[in-house]
């Protein structure tokens, strides 16, 4: 029973990370189509009848970032593309490209390529139907890289560039993990805030999840704890809660009887 009781907690949190992570894979690799429809859903669910004012406010919240991702699209000033184009000896096989402020990609001898509004779904179709306009016949590859900041228990701290469609696990092992790091300890951070727990990453590392599922941006930093060792002090503490609880539960069946 006590142990039961102590497992709940653990259980429960497991769940809603895994919900929580699932959810965001779909979001960030969603169609424009797939979106308009979420964003309808959540607006049809905040204008019902009977709705809690609650939930009334969070998807209209929900259904206001759907819209506006909608607009913008999913890359911003900084972001970079590596582009491959194949066919023309006059542009280079490979180039790394960086959002400019606007929503442009300056490319030599192509000019300005808009990229405001592109969801990171579109972006392959994006690149090589602008691409094409220009230079006829040309194979056309586009790739969104995410520099993202390895630190804590980590042997090279830092800033790497990843392909987005990248797994999680990979940009750990980039850095290196140290002999006591522990990797059941990761969050991620942006701007100072913890936007993953501990229990997500978990998740996203659980079911192989990528950059670009997990919705990680430029500038994002992950975070690698270190191992804890459980000290006698600390079993005693959970060696007394254990007791309590159970006393608890006999309590109140004494008092049930």
């Amino acid at each position: 029973m006590a142990c039961l009781l102590l497992l709940a907690p653990a259980a429960i949190q497991a769940q809603v990370a895994q919900r929580s992570v699932r959810e965001e894979a779909r979001r960030a690799t969603a169609t424009r189509d797939e979106l308009e429809a979420m964003a309808a859903e959540a607006e049809l669910i905040a204008s019902a009848p009977g709705t809690s004012v609650q939930t009334r406010r969070d998807k209209s919240t929900d259904a206001a970032a759907l819209r506006e991702r909608l607009r913008s699209g999913d890359f911003q000033p900084g972001d970079r593309i590596v582009l491959r184009i194949t066919g023309d000896p006059n542009f280079p096989p490979i180039d790394t490209l960086t959002v400019r402020p606007g929503g442009v990609l300056q490319i030599d001898r192509l000019g300005e390529i808009p990229i405001r509004g592109v969801l990171r779904a579109e972006l392959p179709a994006h690149m090589k139907r602008e691409v094409t306009k220009i230079v006829r016949g040309a194979g056309v590859q586009a790739t969104s890289v995410v520099r993202i900041g390895t630190f804590g228990q980590i042997q090279r701290p830092g800033f790497y560039e990843f392909p987005s469609e990248g797994l999680l696990n990979e940009v750990l092992m980039r850095g290196g993990l140290a002999i006591d790091s522990d990797q059941h300890n990761v969050t991620v951070s942006r701007g100072g805030l913890e936007i993953w727990n501990r229990q997500s990453i978990d998740v996203a590392l659980q079911e192989g999840i990528t950059i670009d599922q997990l919705g990680l941006r430029g500038g994002d930093q992950i975070l690698v704890g270190m191992k804890t060792q459980m000290n006698s002090q600390t079993i005693i503490q959970y060696l007394m809660l254990g007791f309590q609880i159970i006393n608890m539960g006999l309590l109140i069946a004494t008092r049930v009887h």
